[in-house]
């Protein structure tokens, strides 16, 4: 296409844009309509008189949208992109009038008090990246319609008054949260939730964290709980799972935290009858995973060596030997605690591999214990 051509385009394009019923322009939402949804936000907060938003956020001035404290605009489009507002004393509700902000990537409430149920109509924003309204007073169901966002990398609305479940159309029905397939964190603690698990949580391949602690879930995690070890954050203490630990935790390579404690886990021994003694096999060969970088299944274990095995062989040369270079480096600050800390998560790797069952330490010991090697290290390290 020559530049006559392209000429004449533009020169009709302009033509057109100069009556208001023709243009697209005209008539397509800007930032006009940004304006009105934070207008509408506003008109739906009980703001004290000295409150920086109540001059901030006016047509009054000649200030732009663009300026208003907390808000960010797009350079591209001149759209607001983010809206964050945290920690500002905010007692009020989400107007449905939000859902106009199409061009938003960010929301930020966090730690206010807002209440009442999120509206529907935040669903429209499609761009939407990041959602963090934790510590707030958000009531009502989980939205099924988080799902509705296939940008969406993080998602936190912890500390909150949600009741109910987390709903299982996002295990079961694909177009929901299963088009998630960018969230690398999910963050749902203390939020009031009760019901199962949704499975799905576990088989989405970009989720890095997962926050399910201090809520009222029941029933029993999925057997394959890591098909992709992106997995470095599992929190799921306090709630009232039963069943037992998966052995497929030792398929998350990349698990740098877990936290399983108080609930209602048992354990089954090779026969089927229930142990203490069992399932902490598959925690202690987590661990060597964790800390090794290798896996039972690597070709340089047989018959004759197995993964315990040779962490136990190698720990006699000194624990450098047996865990994976690239945690600590030799220049780090803290790195005589840091050795100390992986040479007493390897002991009690050993204690829960034990060659008989009835050896082994019991599973809520070893978890105790490893808390206790955490706290050792933090306290390490605030000496230095």
């Amino acid at each position: 296409m020559d530049r006559t051509i392209l000429f004449h385009i533009f020169a009709a394009v302009s033509f057109l844009c100069i009556f208001p019923i023709t243009c697209l322009s005209k008539t397509s939402p800007n930032i006009t309509t940004d304006q009105s949804a934070l207008l509408a936000l506003k008109s739906s907060i009980a703001l004290p008189p000295d409150h920086m938003l109540v001059n901030n956020w006016t047509t009054t001035t000649p200030t732009s949208v663009c300026d208003w404290v907390g808000v960010t605009c797009g350079k591209l489009h001149g759209r607001v992109a983010a809206l964050d507002l945290p920690n500002m004393g905010l007692i009020g509700t989400i107007p449905p009038h939000l859902g106009n902000l199409s061009f938003l990537v960010r929301l930020n409430v966090t730690n206010n008090s807002f209440y009442s149920d999120l509206p529907e109509e935040l669903a429209n924003i499609r761009r939407l990246q990041y959602i963090d309204v934790k510590v707030n007073n958000f009531s009502g169901q989980i939205p099924q319609w988080f799902g509705a966002f296939p940008k969406l990398v993080h998602l936190n609305v912890a500390n909150n008054s949600f009741s109910g479940s987390v709903p299982q159309d996002f295990g079961e029905i694909p177009r929901d949260f299963g088009q998630l397939v960018n969230l690398e964190l999910l963050s749902l603690h203390s939020a009031g939730l009760t019901g199962l698990i949704p499975s799905l949580l576990f088989n989405m391949s970009s989720l890095e964290e997962i926050y399910l602690f201090e809520n009222k879930f029941s029933g029993s995690l999925p057997r394959n709980i890591c098909p992709r070890p992106l997995l470095r954050v599992l929190a799921i203490a306090r709630n009232k799972l039963t069943g037992n630990i998966p052995s497929g935790v030792g398929n998350c390579t990349a698990l740098s935290a877990i936290d399983l404690k108080e609930n209602n886990f048992t354990e089954y021994g090779q026969e089927g009858l229930v142990s203490t003694n069992c399932d902490v096999y598959s925690f202690g060969i987590m661990l060597m995973e964790v800390f090794t970088r290798k896996k039972p299944t690597n070709e340089m274990f047989t018959s004759d060596l197995s993964l315990n095995r040779w962490v136990s062989e190698a720990l006699v040369n000194g624990v450098t030997q047996a865990m994976d270079s690239r945690l600590i480096r030799k220049e780090e600050e803290h790195i005589f605690a840091e050795v100390n800390c992986v040479s007493s998560i390897f002991e009690l790797a050993l204690n829960c591999t034990a060659e008989s069952p009835e050896n082994r330490i019991n599973i809520k010991d070893a978890l105790a214990l490893l808390q206790k090697i955490r706290l050792e290290f933090l306290a390490k390290l605030s000496e230095n």
